[in-house]
C-alpha cells in the first residue's frame, strides 16, 4: 500500500521526517524542479540543523538539483522505485554533489523509511578519501548454497568430482 497518494502529502512529511541532528554542519540548498501533471518547483535549505521549504523558487546556486516527475519523485518516496534505478532510466536527473545527495536521502528517510534508515540491500556508502566526491556503494552478497550430494545438505545435486592421484 502507498504512504503517500500525492507529493502534496510527502512535501507535508517532510518537517516531521527531517533529522535535524546529522543536518548540524550542513549549509546546503536542494532545488527539485518536478514536473508532469502536478509540476512545480521546491527548494529546500538545510541551514545547521534547520529546514525552510520555499515553493516557486528557484536558488540562482543549489547544492543539488533533482528534476523528476512528480509521480516518479512519490514512488521513490514510497520505495516503490529505486532511486539509482531511477537515475540509471533517466526517471531522475540530478546535478550537483553525490555525497551530499546521499547524505540527503538519509536526512528525510529512504524509500518510506522513516527513522533514515536504507534499504535492506545497501550495506554502507562511504566515500574514497576526502576531497574526492566518489561514492561506493556496497551491497550485501546473497546467500550461496551448500555444493556437495543430498547427504551434506546440498540438494539433489551430485558430490563434486575429485581427481585421483597418479
Amino acid at each position: 500500500m502507498a504512504r503517500y497518494a500525492n507529493f502534496d502529502e510527502v512535501l507535508a512529511s517532510y518537517p516531521d521526517r527531517f533529522n535535524s541532528a546529522k543536518a548540524q554542519s550542513m549549509d546546503d540548498k536542494v532545488y527539485m524542479n518536478l514536473t508532469g501533471d502536478d509540476a512545480r518547483d521546491v527548494t529546500l535549505y538545510v541551514h545547521h540543523g534547520e529546514l525552510d521549504i520555499m515553493e516557486g523558487e528557484v536558488p540562482e546556486d543549489p547544492t543539488l538539483r533533482l528534476t523528476a516527475k512528480t509521480e516518479d519523485w512519490v514512488a521513490i518516496e514510497n520505495g516503490e522505485l529505486n532511486p539509482m534505478m531511477a537515475m540509471m532510466q533517466g526517471k531522475v536527473k540530478m546535478k550537483g554533489s553525490v555525497p551530499f545527495a546521499t547524505k540527503f536521502m538519509g536526512l528525510f528517510g529512504y524509500g518510506g523509511c522513516p527513522d533514515g534508515s536504507a534499504p535492506s540491500r545497501l550495506v554502507s556508502a562511504d566515500r574514497r578519501g576526502p576531497g574526492h566526491g566518489h561514492v561506493r556503494l556496497r551491497r550485501a552478497r546473497p546467500a550461496r548454497r551448500p555444493r556437495g550430494g543430498a547427504a551434506d545438505g546440498g540438494g539433489d545435486r551430485p558430490p563434486p568430482r575429485r581427481r585421483r592421484a597418479d
